[in-house]
């Protein structure tokens, strides 16, 4: 009598491991609450190609306004070609929105790609539109 009180309890509460089934417990790493969505660090890398120092200078104060901006980092400059990794919490379809905005807030008329992690904005040649007096 004392095996089965003793042993069926502990039986049951080790049939659904026996068993592989699912008991809804699940390691930290496995899942994602809804809470840390927005908690992921997504990092990029964005190219600048044909802009001036001044025009750098004016898109950084934008990059650190975004929504999810975690830190920026210059990596690479030459003189009119610079490269920035850019840590955000923002989705990629959010940060080239951003990028969109901010060129026309700034009045730069530009493309902007996008592959993989990297966004490059390539400057149009055309004489930029904030120094043209007429």
């Amino acid at each position: 009598m004392f095996k089965r009180k003793v042993l069926f309890p502990l039986f049951l509460l080790l049939l659904p491991n026996v068993a592989g089934a699912d008991t809804g417990h699940r390691a930290v790493s496995e899942w994602i609450a809804p809470t840390q969505i927005n908690q992921i660090i997504n990092p990029l890398r964005i190219q600048f190609d044909g802009f001036d120092e001044e025009s750098i200078l004016d898109i950084e104060e934008y990059l650190v306004a975004f929504t999810g901006y975690d830190s920026h980092q210059t990596i690479y400059s030459k003189r009119k070609y610079w490269e920035l990794s850019y840590s955000t919490r923002a989705g990629n379809d959010k940060i080239r929105r951003n990028l969109f905005k901010m060129m026309k807030i700034l009045d730069l008329d530009c493309s902007i790609k996008y592959n993989g992690n990297t966004f490059v904005v390539i400057k149009s040649y055309r004489q930029d539109k904030r120094k043209s007096g007429w």
